[in-house]
């Protein structure tokens, strides 16, 4: 059997491979018919829309190593229709006989589920036919249908890693020659594929060849066109809360305090959703210092706002769980004694005494108080900055790695505040502003 059938099929290994087996099973049905083999009558897929399953599908059409028949429902009788395209596979074994959104069909005529039974098991069990239907709610499909000796092969097609995701969104660019080379992957945009299906990533692919189009690949508008598909948003109408602004831009010139640990590689800041993007540096990963940085850059968000725009903040409940795991990983990991590397220590399956949590809240106050102190230190002294780039981000709305090194490296004295911006009016229209998600520890540990 050709090994490539799938070809251009990014993630789903596990399916992919069960998928092929039962395929070459089926190339060799007649031999093991002989040998009174029973090979599997019936594949299904199943899981959530959007994860591949008709890609696959198509490509097992596309193969040609069986004649293939496609049943869809499409006429009125759909049970005559059924009846006719068996007894023509039948004609043509060995064949495949596909069923998508077979709980659809099923639902159009209950009589298709006896129909079903009998021709996979039943006196015409001796057929060289193979089922493979695919459904999006496969708890909806009777059972008898998934019995042994029918649906036998019952594989699942589970929402995908961003790590796969964002190779499938590459596949893509490349296949309709959108030009990019390696730094290509420094851009957190895989970050932001969370939580995509397959069939996200093609509508955000038309969207980028609509709008921009092939040849060189231009990262702001690729992740202006994501930002929009993911967060249902536009940016013709979402504005940028400026209070967000200093929050992320405190963010990020901690971020370039620790320039030698991380590297910011994207800042989003919109009325619904706010944060900022860093890469660690594999160095210092596992480290105190490393842990010491998370909590400096996690609290440094609340700490700007108040130097800024002399407020204190509201939101952002993830910036200071953040920092709190940190500082918890450091006194349980030996901060205060002789350990420097963190060993594969797990918190959570720690049993402490109340005493010995007691000590470490202690310990957790006092440490956060000298971070504190020190990160407010640092950013008073780099209040100027903080506006800047605050200010551009208020402008752009979104920022990528390139504009984020450039702005950081810049001179202040090429800096000239716009008049009016921190305004207590901008403060009051926009009341209790979404925070949102503000630094968090991505790609850390």
């Amino acid at each position: 059997m050709n090994e490539n059938i799938f070809e251009g099929v990014c993630g789903q290994e596990e399916a992919k491979a069960k998928i092929t087996e039962t395929l070459s099973f089926f190339e060799k049905i007649k031999e093991y018919k002989k040998e009174n083999i029973n090979v599997p009558k019936g594949m299904i897929f199943y899981g959530e829309p959007g994860n591949g399953k008709t890609l696959v599908i198509s490509k097992i059409i596309e193969s040609k190593l069986f004649n293939t028949y496609i049943f869809n429902g499409s006429s009125n009788n759909i049970y005559q229709e059924f009846l006719s395209l068996f007894e023509e596979a039948k004609k043509n074994e060995p064949s495949i006989i596909i069923i998508e959104e077979i709980d659809l069909i099923l639902d159009r005529d209950s009589r298709l589920i006896r129909l079903f039974q009998e021709k996979m098991d039943g006196i015409s069990k001796n057929d060289e036919i193979l089922f493979i239907a695919a459904t999006n709610y496969i708890r909806e499909l009777p059972r008898a249908l998934l019995r042994k000796g029918r649906f036998d092969i019952q594989i699942e097609f589970p929402s995908l890693p961003k790590k796969d995701i964002f190779e499938i969104l590459k596949y893509y660019l490349k296949q309709n020659d959108v030009v990019f080379n390696n730094q290509f992957d420094g851009y957190s945009i895989d970050e932001l594929l969370f939580n995509c299906s397959v069939s996200d990533v093609k509508f955000i692919v038309d969207q980028y060849l609509l709008r921009i189009g092939k040849g060189e690949i231009k990262i702001r508008e690729l992740i202006k066109i994501i930002l929009e598909c993911t967060n249902n948003c536009s940016f013709f109408n979402n504005e940028c809360d400026y209070r967000c602004a200093i929050h992320e831009a405190s963010h990020l010139v901690m971020i370039n305090h620790y320039k030698d640990i991380y590297i910011p590689t994207l800042v989003v800041c919109l009325n619904d959703t706010s944060f900022v993007k860093a890469i660690p540096q594999d160095s210092y990963k596992n480290t105190f210092i490393h842990e010491i940085t998370n909590v400096d850059i996690s609290i440094s968000g609340l700490i700007g706002e108040k130097i800024v725009l002399n407020i204190g903040s509201n939101g952002s409940s993830s910036d200071l769980s953040c920092a709190y795991e940190s500082a918890e990983t450091l006194i349980n990991c030996g901060y205060f004694g002789i350990k420097n590397i963190l060993k594969d220590y797990d918190l959570y399956e720690r049993n402490e005494s109340d005493f010995t949590r007691f000590i470490n809240d202690k310990l957790i106050r006092k440490f956060f108080k000298e971070r504190e102190k020190f990160v407010t230190k640092y950013l008073k002294k780099n209040k100027a900055l903080i506006i800047k780039i605050a200010n551009l981000i208020y402008e752009k709305k979104y920022l990528i790695k390139d504009e984020i090194l450039t702005i950081l490296n810049e001179p202040l004295r090429n800096f000239e505040k716009k008049k009016g911006i921190i305004k207590n009016d901008i403060l009051i229209k926009n009341n209790q502003p979404k925070i949102g998600l503000s630094f968090k520890r991505n790609n850390i540990r």
